[in-house]
């Protein structure tokens, strides 16, 4: 391969994950925090788009508290797994530490604190994995 063609593959891998979303599964008391979301009324977890030369744990904690009001302990929020899509990274986090008080923006109209067993009554957002939140609550 020569060193053109590697350059612009680089950079091809670059653009192609340079959006990147970070999502946290809260669960307290066996349930998880779930938002929804004004213009479609589907339900997502916290989290959202990591700004350009965030971390992305950087990111998921800054949107988590613009989103509810609360900070998280960094030291608590762990990542639970990475996945990528043509046009970006999506990274999820988990945390089990009490969340007390929820104070919605306006990027939702809802919050609900969901158990295990009534996931399938709602509806998903697309980047909010029913399989990760599933198994990310504890056995």
């Amino acid at each position: 391969m020569n060193q053109d063609v590697r350059s612009l593959s680089i950079i091809y891998e670059h653009m192609k994950h340079d959006h990147t979303i970070a999502k946290i599964v809260v669960i307290n008391d066996g349930k998880v925090l779930l938002m929804q979301k004004p213009d479609s009324f589907e339900w997502e977890l916290p989290g959202g788009h990591v700004e350009p030369g965030e971390k992305t744990k950087q990111g998921a904690l800054r949107e988590f508290k613009e989103e509810t009001g609360f900070a998280l302990e960094p030291n608590h929020l762990n990542k639970i797994e990475t996945q990528y899509s043509s046009d970006a990274k999506l990274r999820w986090y988990s945390y089990f530490k009490p969340v007390h008080k929820v104070k919605l923006s306006d990027e939702h109209v809802n919050f609900k604190w969901v158990p295990k067993k009534k996931l399938d009554k709602f509806t998903l957002t697309k980047s909010t994995n029913k399989l990760i939140i599933t198994s990310t609550f504890p056995q």
